[in-house]
C-alpha cells in the first residue's frame, strides 16, 4: 500500500513540475509593430529564423519600415540596441540608413544576432533606436519588440520523398512515401503530419490525409506511406503538395512547420490520326484530302506538325508539311493536302503515309509514322455511289425522246381530240418504226462485218 502511495505521489510531482515548466516557458508568437506617430513611421517585425530563438545560437530577424505619411522622410537612421541577451553576430553593423523614404514607401532591414547562453527562457526584449535628423523632432525614438527564447531547437526534416511509380499516371493507384526525422536537440511528441490535397488533383486512398506519430527521440526518423490516386483528367506537370507538421516538445510547447512536397503526374501523349475528308475517288484525278489529329489523352501536346510522305501510290501537289501548333486534351486539329492517286497502282485503295512530330508537357520530343487507308474506286462504282457526277449525254438523249414522244401524242390529239386514242396511235407508230428500222440497221451492220 505504501509503495502504491509513493508511486502516485511521484507521478503527481512529475506532472506538477511539467505543468510549472509549461506555464513559465509557453509563449504566443504574434505579429508585432511599433508606430511613431510624430514621424509617421511604422516598424513591423516580419520574420525570426529560427523561431523561437535558441540560447547560445545565432538567428536572423527582419523588420519592415514604412513611411505612412504624406511627406518624404530623409536620412532615416535605425540602430539596433545591443542589450543582454542579444548582440550583433560577427561582421554585422548596428546602423541602417535610408537616404530617402518616400511617402507610402516601405523597405526591409535584416540583422544577424546572437543569443547569450545565459538568456532567460521565455520573453526577452529587443529594441531599435530610430532617429530622423531632417525633422525638427530629431531625438531618438525607441521601438521595442518581444523575442521568445527557448532552451532547445526543434528541427523536423523531410527527406527521401519518392512516388511509386516515379511519375504518377492519371486515374491509377500510386504511393507517396517520405521520411520524417527529428533533427533537433530534444525529443518531440504528439506529431501530426497532414498533407493538403485541396488544390492538387490527387486523392488519398483507403485512409485520410493525416498520420500521427506519438514520439520521436533526437535523430529518430520514421517512414510515412500514403496510398493515392491522381484524377483521371489530371494534366501532366509537376505539382506542389503542401504539408503541415504539428508537434509538442516535452515542456508542452506547440510548434507548427509548413513545407511542400513535389510530385509529378504524367501521361504520354495520345494522338489519333484519321482521314477526315477526301475528294480523291478515282485514279489519276487531283483532289483534296483532310487528315485529322485528335488529342484523346489527358496530356497537352505542343508543337504538333504533320508531314505527308510521298510514295509510289500517289503524288503530292501541295506542301508536304503542315504545322498545327499546340493541342490541348480533347482538342481536334486538321491538315489539308492535294494529291493525285497514280494510275499505275492496281489496288482498290492506297495507304497514306504520314509522319507526326510533337512534344509533351516536359518538352520530350515524339516522332511517329502512321498509315491511313484511302479508298479508290473505278469510275463506274464512283458514279454508282454518287461520288463523281455521271455523264450528261445519256440523260440528254432520254430527254429528247420524251419530248418527241409528247409532241407526237399532241399532234394525234389535235386530229382525234381523244387523248387516250392519241397515245395509243403514237405508241403504235413508234413500235412499227422501231420494228422497221431495227432489222435494216442490223442487216447493214451484219453485212459490213462479213465484207
Amino acid at each position: 500500500m505504501e509503495k502504491k502511495y509513493n508511486k502516485i505521489k511521484k507521478t503527481t510531482l512529475i506532472l506538477v513540475s511539467l505543468l510549472f515548466l509549461v506555464i513559465i516557458s509557453s509563449f504566443v508568437i504574434a505579429d508585432q509593430e511599433a508606430i511613431l506617430e510624430e514621424q509617421k513611421l511604422r516598424v513591423d517585425l516580419i520574420s525570426i529564423t529560427p523561431s523561437p530563438v535558441q540560447k547560445g545560437k545565432e538567428f536572423n530577424i527582419g523588420f519592415k519600415v514604412e513611411n505612412y505619411g504624406s511627406k518624404d522622410l530623409t536620412n532615416v537612421k535605425i540602430n539596433i540596441a545591443e542589450k543582454f541577451p542579444f548582440s550583433l553576430a560577427k561582421e554585422e553593423t548596428r546602423e541602417r540608413e535610408f537616404i530617402t523614404l518616400k511617402a507610402g514607401e516601405s523597405k526591409t532591414i535584416n540583422y544577424g544576432l546572437f543569443t547569450n547562453i545565459n538568456a532567460q527562457t521565455g520573453t526577452n526584449k529587443l529594441s531599435l533606436e530610430i532617429s530622423i535628423p531632417s525633422l525638427s523632432l530629431s531625438r531618438i525614438q525607441v521601438a521595442t519588440f518581444d523575442i521568445e527564447v527557448s532552451d532547445f531547437g526543434h528541427i523536423i526534416s523531410i527527406d527521401q520523398v519518392i512516388t511509386i511509380p516515379t511519375r504518377i499516371p492519371p486515374g491509377e493507384e500510386s504511393r507517396l512515401m517520405f521520411n520524417i526525422q527529428n533533427s533537433g536537440e530534444t525529443a518531440i511528441r504528439d506529431i501530426v503530419v497532414k498533407l493538403d490535397f485541396d488544390n492538387v488533383p490527387i486523392t488519398p486512398l483507403f485512409t485520410t490525409n493525416e498520420r500521427r506519430i506519438s514520439f520521436l527521440n533526437t535523430n529518430d526518423q520514421i517512414r510515412l506511406d500514403f496510398d493515392i490516386i491522381a484524377d483521371s483528367d489530371a494534366k501532366s506537370k509537376p505539382y506542389k503538395i503542401p504539408i503541415e507538421i504539428t508537434f509538442y516538445d516535452l515542456l508542452g510547447q506547440k510548434t507548427i512547420r509548413n513545407s511542400t512536397l513535389g510530385a509529378v503526374i504524367y501521361s504520354p501523349p495520345q494522338i489519333q490520326f484519321d482521314l477526315e475528308e477526301s475528294k480523291v475517288f478515282t485514279l489519276g484525278k487531283k483532289g483534296k484530302i483532310i487528315i485529322s489529329a485528335s488529342n484523346i489523352g489527358p496530356s497537352d501536346v505542343k508543337f504538333l506538325s504533320i508531314e505527308l510522305k510521298e510514295t509510289e501510290d500517289y503524288d503530292i501537289l501541295s506542301n508536304k508539311r503542315v504545322y498545327l501548333g499546340n493541342s490541348d486534351s480533347d482538342d481536334f486539329e486538321t491538315a489539308e493536302f492535294d494529291i493525285v492517286a497514280n494510275k499505275k497502282t492496281n489496288q482498290e485503295g492506297v495507304n497514306l503515309l504520314i509522319e507526326a512530330t510533337y512534344k509533351d508537357a516536359f518538352n520530350k520530343e515524339f516522332k511517329e509514322e502512321k498509315t491511313i487507308p484511302l479508298d479508290i474506286f473505278s469510275s463506274l462504282k464512283a458514279k454508282n455511289y454518287n461520288l463523281i457526277p455521271s455523264s450528261n449525254f445519256l440523260n440528254i438523249i432520254v430527254y429528247i425522246i420524251i419530248i418527241v414522244f409528247i409532241y407526237s401524242v399532241y399532234k394525234d390529239w389535235r386530229k382525234e381530240k381523244d387523248l387516250g386514242k392519241a397515245v395509243k396511235n403514237t405508241i403504235k407508230k413508234w413500235f412499227i418504226a422501231i420494228i422497221t428500222f431495227l432489222p435494216r440497221t442490223l442487216k447493214k451492220l451484219f453485212s459490213s462485218k462479213i465484207k
